[in-house]
């Protein structure tokens, strides 16, 4: 399975800030984290299967972002 580009929230950080990461879909809309960048704290780690979606960023970019972790 191809692995794609998803954004974690950094812990702890006003305002929100998002970090890239590799992960790969394991359903419809759930995601299976593979790597994260080092020397931050993230809300999710690797192995963690996160919820994402598609969202907006206030400068109009959009990317796919982990808003939960998946049940």
């Amino acid at each position: 399975m191809t692995d794609s580009l998803i954004y974690i929230r950094e812990r702890d950080k006003e305002p929100d800030c998002w970090h890239p990461a590799r992960a790969v879909p394991v359903a419809e809309g759930i995601y299976r984290v593979t790597s994260v960048p080092s020397g931050v704290s993230l809300e999710f780690g690797v192995g963690d299967r996160v919820v994402c979606a598609q969202r907006a960023f206030p400068d109009g970019s959009e990317a796919l972002l982990a808003l939960r972790a998946a049940t």
